[in-house]
């Protein structure tokens, strides 16, 4: 393994391509949504109805495309901590400086564009509930309330939980110092775990689900995000690096079994993020080259991941608007509509790079001229 000093500067190369992998994952999901009209596999009871067509069967690992979030969600809490412990200057006024610059002005922008110009979703402030939408997408508390949810861009909703989870990393840090890692985890993976199987339980059983409050909260995530931290903080200070335990197919296995189970259905979230952690942990105790077909394809989509992930569901809506209004006769080919949006992802990726060159980079370097232009006074935490 690299040496300590060594680690606070090198950029990690595959964390790329992982990226790129999740961001494919979840537009994969939404194409197929857009395409069939369903997301998953409808539950007869304790299990998934396979009374569907076969050609919707055939499109079943498509459908688990969701789980990029999760290993979004994981590679975010390896970089955000690995990021805060490089740091020469550990002040939190830093730390939340170069997150906002990092998030917010391209979510804003797009959250402008997606309420007043995208036009079969512009905002109409003449109704109370139009008006609470947009301002609470604004202050990025939108997760918060199922009406809010997916109220402007399906992909949004993450954005939200994400800045939470950034909110509430000193806590993590305070919980670690208390507690050290394996204690800290151990508390959020019983409140993770609990709200979960609690959320299966209930949707099984009584067909109702927890308030979107306590589901859309960032405690909801926050093991899967602080596994990643953990890993972080082992690997940049070369210490024996945690997830080993177990190999990465285990954990994937059980991801895809839970899947399969109403009650468990939750807790796949959870296991596809310590996949994600005990894939790179691995890689970094034996490093390797990643054997993908179309390697450097996912290590550019992973580089703008970020306005991949802004962009591409509003320009799949917009399409299959589109069709419906001027080639209604396609809106029965679903395999068709997906091959449609497949072809898209061409454009997509182009217009993602110009997204991260014009908006996201440029606001990415702002955040470091402010920073460099008004650094944290001595003593500041």
């Amino acid at each position: 393994m690299s040496s300590p000093e060594t680690k606070t500067s090198i950029h990690i190369d595959f964390l790329d391509h992982l990226r790129g992998i999740a961001v494919l994952m979840v537009f994969l999901y939404h194409a197929f949504g857009q395409a069939f009209k369903m997301s998953q596999l409808p539950w007869e009871g304790w299990f998934h109805c396979f009374q569907v067509p076969s050609v919707v069967i055939a499109f079943f690992p498509v459908m688990v495309g969701w789980c990029g979030v999760a290993v979004f969600f994981a590679l975010s809490g390896f970089c955000i901590h690995l990021s805060y412990e490089r740091s020469r200057n550990k002040s939190l006024r830093d730390f939340y400086v170069r997150r906002i610059f990092r998030i917010y002005p391209p979510y804003l922008l797009c959250l402008v564009i997606f309420s007043f110009i995208y036009p079969w979703r512009a905002i109409d402030f003449h109704s109370l509930v139009n008006t609470q939408n947009f301002f609470t997408h604004l202050f990025l508390v939108y997760n918060f309330d199922f009406k809010f949810f997916y109220g402007i861009n399906v992909a949004f909703w993450s954005i939200a939980v994400e800045f939470q989870l950034y909110l509430i990393y000193p806590i993590l840090l305070w919980l670690v110092r208390r507690v050290n890692w394996l204690g800290a985890l151990t508390i959020l993976g019983i409140i993770e775990i609990g709200l979960r199987f609690t959320e299966g339980y209930l949707s099984t059983v009584y067909n109702t689900d927890l308030p979107y409050f306590i589901i859309g909260a960032p405690i909801y995530f926050w093991f899967s995000w602080s596994v990643g931290a953990r890993l972080a903080n082992a690997y940049v200070k070369g210490e024996p690096l945690p997830f080993l335990r177990l190999p990465v197919r285990f954990w994937v296995v059980l991801t895809l079994l839970a899947m399969l189970v109403h009650p468990l259905f939750p807790l796949a979230f959870t296991f596809m993020a310590i996949a994600t952690v005990t894939f790179m942990a691995r890689q970094f105790m034996r490093p390797r080259s990643l054997i993908l077909p179309g390697l450097q394809h996912l290590r550019f989509a992973g580089l703008i991941s970020y306005s991949i992930y802004l962009l591409h569901f509003p320009i799949l809506d917009v399409t299959m608007r589109g069709i419906a209004k001027f080639v209604p006769a396609l809106i029965g080919h679903p395999i068709l509509l997906f091959t449609i949006f497949m072809v898209e992802w061409v454009p997509i990726l182009g217009l993602s790079y110009l997204f991260y060159r014009w908006i996201e980079k440029p606001s990415i370097d702002c955040g470091k001229w402010f920073l460099k232009k008004y650094p944290s006074a001595p003593g500041i935490a």
